[in-house]
């Protein structure tokens, strides 16, 4: 068996990165970054769908921090 280096694995990867408003629950968090990887290039268009609603259901409320806040202290 060769030596395989990571250049010659196939993959297809997706990286979204979110800034984090200003009212989130933790002050030094300033951006999410969401990172989607798959080693069958072929089958990215039925992942994508899932991706974009992810993206997309995603929300930073204050009132949503506040609740989080009370439910961790």
């Amino acid at each position: 068996m060769r030596d395989m280096q990571p250049s010659d694995v196939p993959f297809a990867e997706l990286q979204a990165y979110v800034p984090v408003p200003e009212h989130s629950m933790v002050a030094d968090r300033q951006m999410l970054v969401l990172t989607f990887t798959t080693p069958v290039a072929g089958h990215w268009e039925r992942y994508m769908p899932l991706l974009v609603r992810v993206l997309r259901s995603l929300c930073f409320s204050e009132q949503e921090a506040l609740v989080s806040a009370d439910s961790i202290g």
